[in-house]
């Protein structure tokens, strides 16, 4: 299987992973990957952060 096959999902830290991270790099890239998205990059919010991977994660397409 390519990346380009797969469905990547991005989960940045702190911050978000501005242009310039290689996370925000790749993600463009690639077309199938997908970022997780967090209410405040900033001031993190633990059972926020939590569960948002597995929210973004289900969203995706398990086709084979």
């Amino acid at each position: 299987m390519r990346a380009s096959e797969a469905e990547i999902l991005v989960i940045p830290g702190l911050g978000g992973s501005g242009p310039d991270h290689w996370q925000s790099r790749l993600e463009a890239k690639i077309p199938t990957a997908r970022r997780v998205v967090q209410a405040d990059w900033e001031h993190p919010a633990l059972d926020a952060w939590r569960v948002a991977p597995g929210r973004k994660a289900s969203c995706v397409s398990l086709d084979s």
